[in-house]
């Protein structure tokens, strides 16, 4: 489930941000930004999951309403050790976060010799990110003291990689006195983490943090804050027969799905394309997740049958930040301005948000492709209307490479009468599968746009 609305970047004028898991869209200073998002960025949680850096195909139901619930609830429980970068909740997937400059590296919290630490332990390394490790020890035994060790932050697709306090200075990738802030705080949240787990019944083994500089340069916790995406749970009355037994402890984290792809499936992440995820698996991650989300905050997850979709859309319209619709005006020419200021206009009138996009199909197919390719993934309603006149291929050509139909109008400008009886058939006549609609009118192809999304927010 993707969460792209171009009313925000085309209308708003922010900046899309698209993770493995959340859809971020940022304001960068545009003059048309709502005064009420300048200095923030909105944060959509999807039902996506990731392991080993690559997305799976299959998502899954109520991750993400339970990964929000469990980060915000850390937030509040540990906003006196730092601040975090939460605003607003608008609904269980979506909030209003301070737009934070984000430090490039990750700071990773360890209790016990798991995960990749105890993988690289087996293989006979000492050293994590820099830091010792003791000799003798056993998969899955808590260290004497929490360890830091951080990361880079890679590129999504790309692979996290160790990296020592050292590094880190010397190469500027922050400053020593942030750094020293971070290397005072870390281990404070982590440590609130294990006290209010045990009294839930669980060992947080690890987790990642991620902090970023505030507007005013003071350090902000951003991102997520001990989730099972973020953090490795285990279930605390089977860690000591676990350890006599010599097998890992029952878990609660992502980390169950990432055996079963490396135990199961071999895969673990050497390819970009992950295998298909069966039923049964979809549904125990996800329980899994609803279940760690009760654990955690003592309370149930209230489910919702409302699509996700849906509920971001109402969540961001209701608070006054979208309008829920959008109208991509794709022209072939900026000649063609005088007719499309019209549709402007008339679509002004009916508050409805709207953009102009100059592409010839007959010049330019393959720059406007990637713009369709984008605009068919929104979650909000749109309809295309399209401008150009003479042999008008423009909007067959919009409709016939959207794979997710959606409403296309004609609107084409004409010199005279002539030049209308010559060249109106070229927009009307389209091929089998191409539904393409004709209206010469530009403020009634403005109407009939606004109709078509109205009757499309009636049916959600």
């Amino acid at each position: 489930m993707g969460a792209y609305i171009p009313e925000l970047v085309h209308a708003c004028g922010m900046r899309y941000e698209p993770g493995k898991v959340r859809e971020n869209y940022a304001d960068f200073g545009c003059t048309n930004t709502p005064v009420a998002l300048k200095g923030s960025r909105i944060v959509i949680t999807t039902d996506r999951i990731s392991a080993f850096d690559v997305v799976m195909r299959q998502g899954i139901p109520c991750k993400g309403q339970s990964l929000d619930g469990i980060s915000h609830y850390w937030s509040d429980k540990t906003q006196d050790i730092v601040p975090n970068d939460i605003i607003e909740i608008l609904d269980s997937n979506v909030c209003i976060a301070a737009q934070c400059t984000a430090l490039p590296v990750e700071v990773i919290m360890r209790g016990h010799l798991a995960g990749s630490c105890a993988k690289d332990y087996a293989a006979g390394s000492r050293v994590k990110s820099g830091v010792p490790l003791p000799e003798g020890m056993k998969r899955n035994q808590k260290f004497n003291q929490p360890m830091l060790t951080p990361t880079t932050k890679a590129e999504r697709g790309k692979h996290d990689e160790d990296i020592s306090r050292e590094e880190i200075l010397a190469k500027g990738m922050v400053s020593a006195d942030v750094w020293k802030q971070i290397e005072e705080v870390a281990p404070r949240l982590y440590e609130r983490g294990v006290e209010l787990s045990a009294q839930r019944g669980l060992i947080l083994v690890d987790t990642k943090y991620e902090f970023g500089l505030a507007e005013d340069g003071s350090l902000c916790l951003i991102d997520e804050v001990h989730t099972p995406d973020s953090s490795r749970y285990w279930i605390a009355n089977d860690y000591d027969k676990a350890m006599d037994e010599g097998r890992d402890p029952k878990q609660l984290s992502k980390e169950f799905l990432r055996e079963h792809l490396k135990n199961e499936l071999g895969f673990e992440g050497q390819i970009e394309t992950p295998p298909d995820l069966s039923d049964a698996i979809v549904d125990e991650v996800s329980m899994r997740y609803v279940d760690l989300y009760k654990r955690v905050t003592d309370q149930e997850l209230v489910r919702s049958d409302v699509p996700i979709r849906q509920r971001v859309l109402t969540a961001l319209r209701d608070a006054g930040y979208i309008k829920g619709k959008f109208v991509p005006i794709i022209a072939g020419s900026e000649k063609d301005a005088p007719h499309y200021q019209k549709i402007m206009e008339r679509l002004g009138k009916h508050s409805c948000p709207h953009e102009v996009f100059n592409y010839s199909a007959h010049k330019q197919a393959e720059q406007l492709l990637p713009l369709l390719k984008q605009l068919e993934t929104s979650i909000e309603p749109i309809a295309f209307i399209t401008v150009a006149g003479m042999s008008n291929a423009l909007g067959g050509f919009v409709a016939g490479n959207l794979k997710d139909k959606r409403p296309v109008i004609n609107c084409p400008p004409f010199a005279d009468l002539q030049a209308y009886q010559v060249d109106i058939h070229s927009s009307m006549r389209m091929p089998s599968g191409v539904p393409v609609a004709t209206i010469v009118n530009p403020e009634n192809a403005a109407d009939f746009a606004v109709i078509a999304l109205e009757e499309a927010e009636r049916l959600l």
